[in-house]
């Protein structure tokens, strides 16, 4: 009798998920795996543009495949980080899989049709140990790259940094005197000890409102004062 699987895919950008970069190798994948295995594909389930830290039961996808298996049904993925990142993610998922079948990768690493294979399990805790390691040196590196930019007076984001405007080059800073205006005044407020909530409020009626024109927020205030001083263009104050 031929066995059932499942095939469970996950991409976890918004741009992936419109162009289907990475579904379709996956699903390829995973494919050959079942007809090699033997497997009768019952399904085939996705998340796009979903994060690998994103619990199993707020995915959609995830959630679907595990109620399309019936007992005895394996979970295919083309690699085990496609279920997540963060260990405790990939416990998550493994709990609601194995109550009806194994969870098995394409790629063969850390999965068997032996739940109780202590190689595969400790395989599969190595691999799920070293694609969390692998996404926390790829935040780390993005931080101090960001940080190198701010250090320069550089742009991060298409999002400007309030009290500055975008150079000729598009890349460098410059302050933009109407906001820097606000900005002083700001810090003026804070210096005196006045809450948020009420640096806000002042700087309403004094005339003083926010980028698009309106009354300013205390979150938005907040925000700006607790930012990290642009270096190149604050010298640290």
């Amino acid at each position: 009798m031929c066995k059932r699987a499942v095939i469970y895919l996950r991409v976890s950008t918004e741009e992936q998920a419109q162009s289907g970069l990475g579904l379709e190798a996956q699903e390829r994948a995973c494919r050959e795996f079942c007809e090699k295995s033997n497997f009768k594909v019952a399904g085939v389930f996705r998340d796009e543009g979903v994060s690998g830290r994103i619990r199993p039961e707020e995915r959609e996808g995830f959630m679907s495949a595990a109620a399309a298996m019936k007992r005895g049904d394996a979970l295919v993925v083309a690699k085990r980080d496609r279920l997540a990142r963060d260990r405790e993610v990939v416990v998550a998922v493994e709990r609601i899989v194995r109550l009806k079948g194994p969870l098995l990768s394409a790629s063969g690493e850390g999965t068997s049709l032996d739940s109780n294979d202590p190689f595969a399990t400790l395989f599969s805790h190595m691999i799920d140990a070293f694609s969390q390691f692998e996404r926390g040196m790829i935040s780390h590196r993005t931080k101090a790259a960001l940080q190198s930019k701010r250090s320069k007076g550089q742009r991060v984001s298409h999002q400007l940094p309030y009290g500055y405007k975008a150079g000729a080059d598009g890349i460098h800073l410059e302050p933009c005197k109407k906001e820097q205006k606000t900005l002083l005044r700001m810090r003026q407020l804070r210096a005196k000890g006045l809450p948020y909530r009420e640096i806000a409020c002042a700087l309403t009626k004094e005339g003083l409102l926010n980028r698009e024109g309106k009354p300013w927020q205390h979150v938005s205030v907040h925000r700006i004062l607790i930012r990290k001083a642009i270096a190149a263009l604050e010298n640290g104050n």
